[in-house]
């Protein structure tokens, strides 16, 4: 009993480092705060899970392929480049929810989308 304590606060100390090294804008209590609220949600909990984690701001940049990175769009949020529903977000634990219109600078629109361009391209070539 004692060893299955340890066993599994010791798996759970390991799955928040995992998701502490790609979330690095998390602190361990946001992580805690975003189990519990999956936990006492409708559903299977690793679903509700990153359903929390990835419809933050800077990750739906990134998993939408708009920047490279997720550290790019993280300080492209940072920055305040960012607008949702005409209204400029430099938050990056805005939750972007389901239709939301995710805008950017003008001034950004072109490096974006030829960023994508030059990366859609680079893709097309390997295949």
């Amino acid at each position: 009993t004692s060893g299955k304590k340890k066993r599994r606060i010791n798996d759970q100390f390991v799955s928040f480092r995992l998701v502490k090294l790609f979330y690095v804008m998390y602190s361990y209590k946001q992580i805690k705060r975003i189990a519990w609220k999956a936990k006492h949600q409708r559903g299977v909990f690793e679903h509700n899970y990153f359903l929390v984690i990835e419809s933050k701001l800077p990750s739906y940049l990134y998993r939408t392929s708009f920047f490279p990175t997720l550290f790019e769009s993280l300080e492209f949020v940072k920055a305040g480049n960012v607008w949702v529903n005409k209204k400029f977000k430099p938050l990056i634990f805005y939750t972007v929810k389901l239709f939301d219109i995710v805008g950017f600078r003008v001034i950004y629109k072109t490096y974006i989308f030829w960023s994508f361009f030059k990366r859609l391209r680079r893709k097309i070539e390997i295949f």
